[in-house]
């Protein structure tokens, strides 16, 4: 009988340890416009071969775009990755999606000078909350944004 308890245990544990898959961001699909301060900002993302999230955001003043980066979520055997090109970077700054905590995804680089996280939280409304946080110069810093469906602007 004890087998059997244990043996129940063991199986319900390993249906509790769901391993995340690019999957847990297919809802960021689709463009995104928000305000950051009172200035227009926009994120882009369109899923592409299973594995990858590719996006883009940036600034806009007016009609015209004044900052971009790109942006894609990148499911790997190592992990799950946020990388962030900047415009005339010729390489990518990588996160590492470390969890969900408080149903926020977060993406990790301790190593990089700012931000060192990356999060998204979804709102029950449909809406997002990005925020880049860390460490600058010795001092914490963080920005956020607010986002909404492009159609619902």
């Amino acid at each position: 009988m004890k087998k059997l308890i244990c043996l129940g245990i063991v199986i319900a544990l390993a249906g509790c340890s769901k391993k995340e898959s690019i999957e847990s961001f297919s809802w960021l699909s689709g463009e995104w416009v928000g305000k950051y301060d009172s200035v227009p900002v926009f994120e882009q993302w369109k899923p592409l071969n299973g594995k990858l999230l590719d996006g883009r955001g940036g600034v806009r003043t007016g009609k015209d775009t004044v900052f971009t980066e790109n942006i894609q979520i990148v499911e790997r055997e190592d992990g799950i990755f946020y990388l962030a090109t900047l415009k005339g970077a010729t390489s990518a700054i990588e996160f590492k999606f470390s969890g969900f905590k408080n149903d926020t995804a977060v993406f990790e680089n301790p190593t990089h000078d700012f931000p060192q996280r990356v999060l998204y939280f979804k709102n029950a409304d449909g809406t997002f909350y990005a925020c880049v946080d860390g460490k600058y110069n010795g001092k914490y810093m963080k920005e956020g944004f607010n986002y909404k469906r492009a159609n619902d602007w």
